[in-house]
């Protein structure tokens, strides 16, 4: 408004002709009326920026915890992944170097896959020699028309029509280039832990050692500290206390703070949504009264008259159990379910909230108690090199120092992603009769698939593949690789058993108090009971009178299933198990977008890791195993296991750079089983295996020239006998 000075001041230029009581009278009432305007507009302003802040702050939440966003998920997701200095995703053709981000465990993996998928074709081509001569033989060529048989069984040994020094030599020479194999992969291993010692690579656990041998009673975290400042300042020293009840109640936790999220967004949302008890509603009603009073609308059916109606029935129109035709009773009734759903959801809410409170009050009342100690500590000090100095000295014979009457042992600590603190208290004793517990229910279970898969596969093999005609051309080619898919099934199913049980076993029953002796427990039993399965399943065809041990006909049933085996793990386990990973593919496209909270959604969007590196260890194992052991009679494995190690790598740098959260830090301890036991244990099994399928052929080709021979005889003498009968 203009003041009244300024008002004056322009009269004043011109004189005016009225009073001044009039020019002051009439400058009030226009100021009174500007602040009247001005009032209004102030009252419109503020209630639009109301209305446009809180429509803000709703869509806001809303996005933040009620109605979660895919894409912040997929963001999320990303961040996990590794990257460069830049800040920029690692390529998928990065150097094998960049895989050190993941720690020892998957790099020395990696370096080793690629170590096997020149191994392996190396001894496919110096078994080329073998193979041609295999392909000349024509043993088999008659018992099986379909063009995948002849390809399959001309190539084995049991097609060759006789054996010469080259399949010696050719022994010899990829003997020579496994063995090598083998001690280049466990040099790259050892060569890599050395190497992760180093300054640039210096972590948290080079500093820290895990100390056993403590007493139950010790528990004073100070005093540990003091006696091991005598090899160098320590940074922290903390007492593992048993507490394992309490450990494992975070789980519980987490998913009753999952629920109180829920039902707070449920909650939210009932009360933020827009409903029809609101201003819309009684517009309505005004709108269909006046439709009726100009006849417009359908007339509605006259209301149930007072004699018709019980008087305890009868209510007004704008009462929920009044006429709904009334529009008051649509009103009412709205209103009514709204407020009923808002309880239900506030009561939810409530009930939640009071077993999280619940939960944490005995979970509080828990730690107040008094807990023993473990027997293991972590010690950590200033630099690793007194850490080395106090591991070698505790390991010194001569070191007689002995803390509350003990004497204390000591190694490197694993990382602390790698430990697994609620089985600190488990003795060892413990550990190893869980161990052996879930040893045996494994093997029952595996004996169980492995003599059902067994039966299948013979019944399939003895009457499908030798029965069945199923023709030549591309019809027969595609009957037969459905046949020998149908002989596969029994196989891929019974491993699939395996690797949903001995993971479960190995978290519910065994008590690993590390991650990495989680994943070599459960890569040593999945090789193990694997190769169980697959050979035991082979050798199931020698039970059969007319095939004799590896035996030509063998071959096409007992060698064809080792084929088929290798062929489907290396296309259907590995495609579509490990790469396509049909669970985390569900868990992404059908539970996170029914997530209620932005948190929950993020968890379900996270493709874990977890023991993804055991499983594809131990599918190379098999690999190993499976390759060597019949890689003398079927040459064509060498291959086949070549084109697995080519096609992991290029997996595992998908899964590992673009799909999965990374895998907790661990050591090279399975790259090292495979080298010291699969691998050594493989070799074996290839040496016996060459001595039992050379000795088999000729073995078989002396009985039939002997009986051969006999049949000759035999003619002979009836022929003599009817020529001196004649004469």
């Amino acid at each position: 408004p203009l003041p009244t000075s300024r008002c004056v001041s322009m009269d004043a230029r011109q004189p005016s002709q009225e009073p001044l009581q009039d020019v002051v009278r009439r400058n009030l009432a226009r100021r009174a009326q500007l602040e009247r305007d001005g009032w209004l507009i102030v009252r419109v302003q503020a209630r639009w920026r109301g209305y446009v802040v809180r429509r803000a702050v709703r869509e806001l939440l809303n996005r933040a915890v009620a109605q979660p966003d895919l894409q912040r998920a997929k963001e999320y997701a990303r961040s996990l992944l590794p990257r460069d200095q830049e800040g920029r995703l690692l390529p998928l053709s990065c150097d094998l170097a960049c895989f050190r981000v993941f720690g020892d465990g998957v790099y020395c993996y990696m370096r080793w896959c690629k170590l096997m998928q020149f191994a392996f074709f190396v001894a496919f081509t110096l078994s080329l020699a073998n193979l041609i001569h295999n392909v000349s033989g024509g043993e088999l060529l008659s018992q099986h028309g379909t063009l995948l048989n002849r390809i399959f069984t001309a190539t084995t040994l049991g097609n060759a029509s006789t054996l010469n020094s080259s399949y010696g030599a050719v022994e010899v020479l990829v003997s020579a280039v496994f063995t090598w194999a083998m001690f280049a992969g466990l040099d790259i291993t050892l060569k890599e832990e050395a190497a992760s010692r180093s300054e640039s690579d210096v972590t948290q656990a080079d500093h820290t050692l895990l100390v056993s041998g403590l007493p139950p009673a010790a528990t004073s975290s100070a005093e540990l500290g003091r006696w091991f400042a005598d090899f160098g300042p320590v940074s922290h020293s903390v007492v593992a206390l048993a507490n394992r009840e309490l450990l494992l109640r975070m789980p519980a936790r987490q998913a009753l703070l999952q629920s109180l999220h829920d039902a707070q967004a449920a909650y939210f949302l009932a009360r933020t949504a827009p409903h029809s008890s609101g201003w819309r509603l009684p517009l309505l009603a005004g709108f269909g009264h006046l439709r009726r009073g100009l006849g417009l609308g359908e007339t509605p059916p006259p209301p149930p008259s007072a004699a018709s109606a019980p008087s305890s029935t009868r209510s007004a129109p704008g009462e929920p159990g009044g006429n709904p035709y009334m529009p008051g009773a649509s009103v009412a009734a709205a209103a009514t379910a709204r407020e009923q759903r808002l309880l239900l959801l506030r009561q939810a809410v409530q009930q939640a909230s009071a077993a999280l409170a619940d939960h944490d009050r005995e979970s509080l009342s828990m730690v107040k108690r008094r807990h023993v100690g473990t027997g293991l500590a972590f010690v950590s000090f200033s630099s690793p090199e007194e850490a080395t100095h106090a591991r070698t000295a505790l390991s010194s014979p001569s070191y007689t120092r002995a803390y509350c009457g003990r004497r204390l042992a000591a190694r490197r600590a694993p990382e602390p992603s790698d430990v697994k603190w609620e089985n600190l208290e488990v003795t060892r004793r413990e550990r190893w009769r869980r161990q052996l517990a879930s040893t045996g229910v494994m093997l029952v279970v595996a004996s169980f698939g492995t003599a059902i898969i067994s039966v299948v596969c013979y019944i399939q093999g003895k009457n499908v593949l030798n029965s069945l005609t199923l023709g030549d051309g591309m019809r027969g080619t595609i009957l037969s690789l459905l046949v020998n898919l149908s002989v596969m099934l029994p196989v891929i199913l019974g491993n699939v058993m395996l690797f949903v049980s001995v993971p479960v076993l190995a978290e519910k029953l065994e008590r690993h108090t590390t991650f990495t002796g989680k994943e070599l427990a459960v890569m040593l039993k999945l090789v193990f009971f694997q190769v169980y399965n697959s050979v035991f399943a082979s050798l199931a065809f020698l039970f059969d009178p007319s095939i004799d041990l590896f035996a030509r006909p063998w071959y096409t049933t007992g060698g064809a299933l080792i084929a088929n085996i290798l062929f489907g793990d290396a296309i259907f386990i590995q495609v579509v198990l490990d790469w396509v990973r049909v669970g985390g593919l569900f868990s992404r496209l059908c539970l996170a977008p029914r997530a209620k909270t932005q948190l929950q959604m993020d968890r379900l969007y996270v493709d874990d890791a977890d023991i993804y590196l055991a499983f594809r260890v131990q599918l190379a194992g098999k690999f190993i195993i499976l390759a060597l052991m019949f890689g003398t009679a079927i040459p064509l494995l060498y291959l086949l296991a070549a084109f697995y190690f080519w096609l992991a790598g290029w997996i595992d740098r998908y899964n590992l750079l673009r799909r999965l959260s990374p895998p907790p830090r661990t050591d090279a301890a399975l790259t090292r089983a495979l080298c010291l036991v699969v691998f050594p244990l493989g070799m074996a099994l290839h040496a016996l295996m060459a001595c039992l399928f050379f000795s088999s052929l000729p073995a078989e080709d002396a009985a039939e020239a002997n009986a051969a021979a006999a049949a000759a005889s035999a003619s002979r003498e009836r022929a003599n006998g009817g020529g001196r009968g004649g004469g």
